[in-house]
Order: structure tokens, then sequence, then C-alpha cells
């Protein structure tokens, strides 16, 4: 995973890796390919056979997650403005934005307040704070802040005084402990 920060008018071409490409808008608006992305846009490239064209007209800062594709991957392409909300828990809303085999690629934003309990997780986690603050079990994270929880881990607990905008690409479904 990797932030890319685009100055307006930039361009430059991502050579062709065979990997799974995620695209993620944070801010401002990109063209990835023949697609115009706008803030909270994602996009899905299950292998890039050819180098894709990135471009930014008035600048735009992305989240790129490059991973081995997974057999079946199909492009998928979610706007923002189409894209629900679904309630996941007391003050928790998510946004699902792709899945495959128990693994997510997510939004997820909180009430100020709103907690997680105790949970594990059965593949790593990668979480990348966007707006507010969270306490990570005694780990306080901030916008741009990013956190791995690999396989195998847990977190005590997860808290927000501030509600939170964050990424999170890992287990669809947390392993809830007692």
């Amino acid at each position: 995973s990797r932030l890319v920060e685009m100055a307006p008018g930039a361009c430059w071409a991502l050579a062709a890796a065979g990997l799974q490409r995620e695209w993620l808008v944070l801010q401002g608006e990109a063209r990835v390919g023949t697609q115009l992305l706008q803030a909270q846009d994602f996009l899905l490239e299950p292998g890039a056979a050819a180098p894709t064209p990135v471009s930014s007209t008035g600048g735009a800062l992305l989240l790129l997650r490059e991973a081995p594709p997974q057999p079946g991957a199909q492009a998928q392409l979610q706007r923002a403005a189409d894209a629900p909300w679904a309630t996941y828990g007391p003050g928790i809303e998510r946004r699902v934005m792709a899945q495959h085999d128990g693994l997510a690629a997510m939004l997820y934003r909180t009430a100020p307040g709103a907690a997680v309990p105790h949970h594990g997780h059965h593949h790593d986690e990668e979480c990348l704070m966007l707006a507010g603050d969270l306490f990570l079990d005694e780990v306080l994270l901030r916008p741009l802040d990013y956190q791995l929880a690999p396989a195998g881990t847990e977190h005590g607990g997860v808290f927000t005084d501030t509600g939170v905008l964050l990424y999170a690409h890992g287990d669809i479904d947390l392993d809830l402990r007692a």
C-alpha cells in the first residue's frame, strides 16, 4: 500500500506488473486509465497487462494498494455518490468496496464515542486513518496514520472520541472475543 500525491497537471504511467490494484481517491480527482475518479471513489483492477496512465488536472491524494491477483476477481468501480453505507455496530457504518474469500476493502465512519470490542484478525489488516482520532489499544492514530495488524494478532479495544473515517483492508468479519 502506498499514498500517491499528485500535483495539479501531473501524469505518469504505472508499469504493468500483473498485480491487482485497488485505487481509492482520498482528496481531489484523478484519471486512472479511462476512469475519472472523485473523492472516495474506488477502482479495482484485477491485473494490469499494460501500463496504466494516471493523471490529475487539479491534484489528488490517492491510496494505491497492490497485491497478487485473486482468481476470479473482476474489475469494479464504485462511485462514492452511489455507494451504500450499512450499519455495522452502534455508531459505526461501513461501506464495503470489494470483497473476496473473507477479505475486503472497506471504509468505516463512526460517530464520536463509538467503540469496537476486543477482536482478533484471521488475515493481515491494513488501516489508514482519513479523518478524526482513534485509540487502537494504547496507540493514538490521526489522519494519514497507517497501521498493520498481522494475521493472528488481537486488539483489546478500539475507541474514538471524535468520530473517524478510515480505510481498512482485512477480514470482512471481525473475530470478536469475550
